[in-house]
């Protein structure tokens, strides 16, 4: 835990994974509109792929993160209980999950003219 250099890198990078996600997400979510099942399949295996990266990003920053318990020392927290190393982890976007993008739409708050908002 006191290796603050390879906490602070692997959190940039988080960061950024999470940025690469939210964007991924939207793209998919724009895509849906167009109806195109290859841009859409496109995209979604993108957002798959960005989330396990994420994933997988936050089991390299759990020893900088998390003090070791009791749990952790005799050993009931290790694969397959907790912990899961890469090849134990489900995929996200795999033929066992089901996603569907869902559009609402939103009219922004600055948008309303003020007539319109009762007290």
């Amino acid at each position: 835990m006191k290796d603050t250099a390879t906490r602070d890198a692997l959190l940039t990078e988080r960061q950024g994974l999470y940025d690469d996600l939210l964007l991924a997400t939207s793209t998919w979510i724009t895509v849906t509109t167009a109806k195109d099942e290859e841009k859409i399949t496109a995209c979604k295996d993108q957002r798959a792929a960005i989330a396990n990266r994420l994933r997988s990003n936050y089991w390299q920053l759990d020893p900088y993160l998390r003090a070791r318990t009791f749990m952790d020392r005799t050993g009931e927290l290790k694969p397959p209980n907790c912990h899961p190393g890469e090849e134990s982890l489900p995929r996200i976007g795999g033929s066992e999950t089901e996603e569907t993008a869902k559009m609402v739409k939103v009219e922004h708050i600055e948008t309303i003219p003020t007539h319109a908002i009762q007290s």
